[in-house]
This record gives C-alpha cells, sequence and structure tokens, in this order.
C-alpha cells in the first residue's frame, strides 16, 4: 500500500514532556469497517536531535587512536528496537 502524499491528521501530545520522548499511536474506530485484523507500520521514521551516549573504547581488543571531541556516529542505517 503506497503512503499518502500528505498526513490527514497530525496533533502534538503535551503529554510528552521530558526530553528525548517520541510516539506514535494508532486507534482502530469503532466506526471501522475494515476486515479484521488492521495493521499499523511505520517505515522510515527520522528522530533528529542531539543524543548523547557514552563510548567504550577498545572492547574488542582493537585500538585506534582518537583526539578527544572527536565526531562518533552510529551506523547508518540504525535499527534498534522501540
Amino acid at each position: 500500500m503506497r503512503e499518502p502524499g500528505a498526513w490527514t491528521v497530525e496533533t502534538t501530545d503535551t503529554s510528552l514532556t521530558a526530553a528525548g520522548q517520541i510516539g506514535t499511536r494508532s486507534i482502530l474506530s469503532t466506526a471501522n469497517t475494515n476486515s479484521l485484523p488492521v495493521i499499523a507500520t511505520w517505515g522510515d521514521v527520522l528522530v533528529q536531535g542531539p543524543q548523547r551516549f557514552t563510548v567504550t573504547r577498545s572492547v574488542n581488543g582493537i585500538v585506534k587512536a582518537h583526539n578527544g571531541g572527536t565526531d562518533v556516529r552510529l551506523a547508518v542505517p540504525t535499527i534498534t528496537a522501540l
């Protein structure tokens, strides 16, 4: 199924007040006439913003010199459980 060119509904959830929270939600209306089960999926989700994490170096015994403050990036695309 193709994704629509524009979203038909957008909203802001003000209950998500802490930094770093994201959310998705699907609601099946009681007026739904589609055959069950109805499946909701998301693809190409992009969350932008600074993410901070601690890097533990040389865990696998390989040492590669980097200057302090060197930009460290995760592999793209990164696959993670939500």
